[in-house]
């Protein structure tokens, strides 16, 4: 029988030391019996039908083993991506390298360099709670989550944790392993894990501000508050913090004095009767510009008055450029990016888009307008990363997975970042279709 190169390496070792293999830093029978546990199990997937036969065991394993930790590295990950059945757990991947390494040779110190490695693929495929055992050594915090272990943690059912982790990019929207295989960073999710089941519905978040419906709902479309997930079948996603802070902010910006229900009126109807949008009028009250006060008896955010000529004063100065037809480049900046706002306007100030600049005549400070024809000019030389999902019809993860693959790189002209803007011909081009 023509010996293998196995053969060949062991009779030199035993007749000579002499090893120019990664095993020569590992004694012979450290190299020996890892040799043959690792190479079973490669056999065991790759030739059922010769299970069981040492020498095939000895060759396969010996043929990883021998070129080094990264090979081995590669042999057990392929191990383990292999074991895709929900109830598949590692002794079911790995077999008697697991069983042995575990128990039998779970304190032979000469192999402890191979059970860190196998160890280490265990953690980086399982999810193991922080405190349970591997391989001998207890593990001080959990790596993994899996949709599985992540829902009996946190009491939040799985279909609602996976369509918010697969927003923030935790998981894939393509994955389509079980709930218990399908896994994500414990650590860097572990934020938006602990305040999840503390997210609330509208009604709740209404009662929290002490703000009607309809206020709610203007300072959602003005962007003044966002919701903690913008998953549609999510509908208890609102931080009740985020509501409160804003109340609070407002209430420390309030003047004491005596109110004139003929001379004051709600946040609301100020936006209603002036044509200003409620972010404009927040905004002109955190500089100053507006009087604001609190009704007696009406709590939270209903509660809080602006005074009407200071209004009808901040309406008539935004009224030269509603007379030259011209728009807020806030205001567009929401038609096509729900949070970029303040990079689009930074791309006006770059000139890398036309755009007409005018001073606010209280403070001195630059605001930004369009034209018809800027905006013609920017939709002709641009593509945003909403105008892409509108395009196409698909899940921000998905266009952001075509746009990696295309090799496309948001404009960033001498490396200065603008968000998720892109050059409409290189986008046109890299997905060779028109957008």
């Amino acid at each position: 029988m023509k010996p293998s190169p196995y053969d060949i390496w062991l009779d030199a070792r035993m007749a000579t030391g002499r090893d120019e293999t990664w095993l020569a830093r590992h004694s012979l029978y450290a190299g020996t019996t890892i040799c043959r546990l690792l190479g079973a199990e490669l056999v065991r997937h790759a030739d059922p039908s010769n299970v069981g036969n040492l020498r095939a065991a000895q060759a396969a394993g010996f043929e990883v083993a021998c070129r080094g930790e990264e090979t081995v590295r590669t042999a057990l990950r392929e191990l383990a991506e292999r074991a895709t059945g929900a109830k598949v757990e590692p002794r079911g991947a790995f077999g008697d390298l697991y069983a042995k390494l575990s128990v039998d040779y779970l304190h032979e110190a000469g192999l402890a360099p191979f059970r860190d490695l196998l160890r280490e693929r265990i953690l980086n495929t399982w999810p193991f709670a922080a405190g349970e055992v591997v391989l001998g050594k207890e593990l001080p915090r959990r790596r993994l989550h899996s949709i599985a272990s992540a829902e009996h943690e946190t009491g939040i059912w799985a279909t609602r944790l996976e369509a918010v982790l697969i927003e923030a990019g935790g998981l894939s929207p393509t994955d389509t392993r079980p709930a218990n295989r399908k896994t994500f960073d414990a650590e860097r999710y572990s934020p938006l894990l602990a305040e999840m089941p503390y997210w609330i519905g509208v009604r709740e978040l209404c009662n929290a501000m002490g703000a009607t419906r309809n206020e709610l709902d203007a300072l959602v479309a003005d962007g003044v508050l966002f919701p903690a997930t913008a998953v549609p079948t999510v509908r208890r996603r609102w931080r009740r913090e985020d509501g409160q802070t804003l109340v609070t902010e407002l209430m420390v910006l309030a003047q004491a004095g005596p109110i004139s229900g003929n001379e004051w009126e709600t946040l609301q109807m100020a936006s209603a009767r002036s044509g200003l949008r409620v972010c404009a009028i927040i905004g002109a009250i955190r500089k100053g510009m507006l009087r604001l006060r609190v009704q007696m008896g009406v709590e939270g955010y209903h509660g809080l008055v602006v005074y009407m000529e200071d209004i009808n004063h901040l309406a008539r100065q935004r009224s030269p450029a509603t007379a030259q037809g011209l728009i807020p480049a806030t205001e567009f900046s929401r038609t096509i990016s729900r949070r970029g706002r303040d990079r689009f306007i930074a791309l006006l100030e770059a000139g890398h888009s036309p755009s007409v600049r005018m001073t606010a005549p209280k403070d001195g400070a630059c605001v930004f307008y369009l034209r018809a024809s800027d905006i013609q000019v920017f939709r002709e030389r641009f593509v945003t990363l909403p105008m892409l999902i509108e395009r196409f019809g698909e899940h921000r993860n998905s266009i952001l997975a075509r746009l990696r693959k295309a090799r496309l790189r948001p404009f960033a002209p001498e490396g200065v970042s603008y968000g998720h803007i892109y050059l409409r011909e290189e986008v046109e081009l890299g997905l060779r279709c028109k957008v």
